[in-house]
């Protein structure tokens, strides 16, 4: 039996890659990117499912965005320089103190931080699920691009509303009728 594309609650944690205003506004389908997002997060947050956030060289690109930190309020935020977010040792660090092996990753821009963190974080043994709803880049073609690539490297390719029915796993719990709100 493939479990690979079995999410499960208890082994994955969200990694929610450079999400800024400043790179924020230049985003293809930006205003959606966020609302898919902030869904997420308030999902993860019922589900009690960890949340890490990176920002990329927030001295000149700036902290992350209110709009999603205040979805994760106790979510450590890591300011990294390199692409992928696998290039600073901090990250590695807290994805080994957490010890999930199941890594949700949204951000930007799909076809560089994104693609080159996915890579690097299945190379080093985790298993990425990947939202689409919940990645952009500037440019379509390159946010489709980026995709493509991650789902040939091994990422499963899936959305927001069905990451959190896979951790949810059933209904008529408290939680799956406070996370239905959310998408109704």
């Amino acid at each position: 039996m493939n479990n690979r594309w079995k999410l499960k609650r208890e082994d994955c944690l969200l990694l929610a890659i450079d999400f800024q205003d400043r790179l924020i506004q230049g985003m293809y389908d930006a205003e959606e990117l966020i609302k898919q997002n902030q869904i997420l997060l308030q999902g993860c947050g019922i589900y009690k499912v960890p949340v890490l956030f990176t920002t990329q060289y927030k001295k000149g690109l700036g902290d992350l965005s209110e709009s999603l930190g205040q979805y994760a309020k106790d979510a450590k935020s890591i300011d990294k320089n390199g692409f992928s977010v696998w290039t600073q040792a901090e990250v590695q660090e807290e994805l080994k103190r957490q010890g999930k092996k199941q890594i949700i990753v949204t951000g930007m821009e799909s076809h560089i931080c994104v693609l080159a963190s996915v890579r690097d974080l299945i190379d080093a043994g985790y298993e990425v699920f990947l939202p689409r709803d919940c990645v952009s880049s500037r440019n379509p073609m390159r946010y489709t691009n980026g995709l493509d690539q991650m789902r040939e490297y091994g990422a499963v390719i899936s959305n927001t509303e069905s990451i959190l029915f896979e951790i949810a796993r059933v209904s008529g719990t408290p939680e799956f009728k406070e996370m239905q709100k959310l998408i109704k």
